[in-house]
């Protein structure tokens, strides 16, 4: 993952959004690993680079 960005990426389901956005004290219970199966992989749109999931 270092090399696609020195963070840690956290993806939500849409309706997660909120959640993770509002006032809760601690959302951590949403940082689980995302559904490989619902990723696709698609050319990112940043010239030169490769193809990462989204």
């Amino acid at each position: 993952m270092a090399t696609v960005h020195d963070r840690i990426l956290v993806i939500l389901a849409p309706e997660h959004c909120m959640r993770w956005l509002g006032p809760e004290l601690d959302p951590r219970n949403l940082m689980k690993p995302y559904p490989s199966d619902l990723m696709k992989i698609c050319r990112s749109h940043m010239s030169g680079r490769e193809t990462y999931p989204i």
